[in-house]
């Protein structure tokens, strides 16, 4: 799964397509690495969804990128939380 990440945002765009999550549905990011200045511990970690789209879902970050990236490793996993 590929992280997207902007410049001076605090948002991050995971790509997976066809994915069926909603608007404020929290998911569990694991196994990412480091990405666009943002620290592991920034990216994983238990996130609400606050946007999304057939190429996949928005989550904030634990901070704000200092760089447009791409990246965030080859581990990284997404699990959605049922209540």
């Amino acid at each position: 799964m590929k992280l997207l990440v902007q410049k001076k945002h605090n948002l991050i765009k995971l790509i997976q397509l066809n994915h069926g999550l909603q608007i404020g549905d929290t998911v569990v990011i694991s196994g990412a690495t480091a990405v666009g200045g943002l620290t592991a511990a920034q990216i994983n970690g238990s996130r609400a969804i606050v946007n999304r789209d057939f190429t996949g879902y928005t989550v904030q970050a634990g901070a704000t990128a200092n760089k447009s990236n791409i990246g965030g490793g080859s581990a990284v996993q997404c699990t959605k939380i049922i209540f």
